[in-house]
């Protein structure tokens, strides 16, 4: 049993460096204030984030072309 648990452990850590991370602030476009809480979701998927205090997200993702949406409460697109 335990040289099975290991064998997981190191698939997983080969898995989480084969990903890039995507890092980024998001603001108010009328006076550039973070805004928390915001919805950061890789597209067609359910994998994402929210935004921090500051505004600050980051999302791991394997590489290749990626969309983002974001949604936040009381904002339009």
């Amino acid at each position: 049993m335990r040289k099975f648990l290991c064998a997981i452990a190191t698939l997983i850590s080969i898995a989480a460096f084969s990903q890039t991370a995507i890092k980024g602030t998001v603001v108010d476009d009328k006076d550039n204030a973070p805004l928390y809480g915001v919805n950061v979701v890789k597209k067609g998927t359910t994998e994402g984030v929210v935004t921090d205090l500051d505004g600050r997200f980051e999302l791991n993702v394997k590489p290749g072309k990626i969309l983002l949406e974001f949604s936040y409460m009381g904002y339009d697109k």
